[in-house]
C-alpha cells in the first residue's frame, strides 16, 4: 500500500489507537506501575499517544509516545 500522506499518516493514527486499545494488557505486564489512562493527539504530524501512570507508592508518572513513519521507499 503507498501512504499518500503522512502528516499524519493512517498507519501512524492506526498505531496509536492499537496501542490505546491494548491498555489492560499493558498495565499487567507493568511490575511497578498500571496504565490508569492514556491520551492521545491524533492530528499531530507524528501522532502522540500520553499513558497516564501511578506506581506502588501511589506517585504518578508520565510516558509519552510519538509516532513517526519512516516515507515509502521507491521500489
Amino acid at each position: 500500500m503507498k501512504t499518500k500522506a503522512y502528516n499524519p499518516s493512517p498507519l501512524e493514527i492506526e498505531f496509536v489507537k492499537v496501542i490505546e486499545s491494548l491498555q489492560q494488557n499493558i498495565s499487567e505486564r507493568l511490575e511497578n506501575s498500571e496504565i490508569v489512562s492514556f491520551e492521545h493527539q491524533l492530528e499531530l504530524d507524528n501522532p502522540i499517544l500520553r499513558a497516564n501512570l501511578v506506581d506502588v507508592d501511589g506517585d504518578k508518572h508520565i510516558v509519552i509516545l510519538r509516532v513517526i513513519q519512516k516515507p515509502d521507499e521507491s521500489s
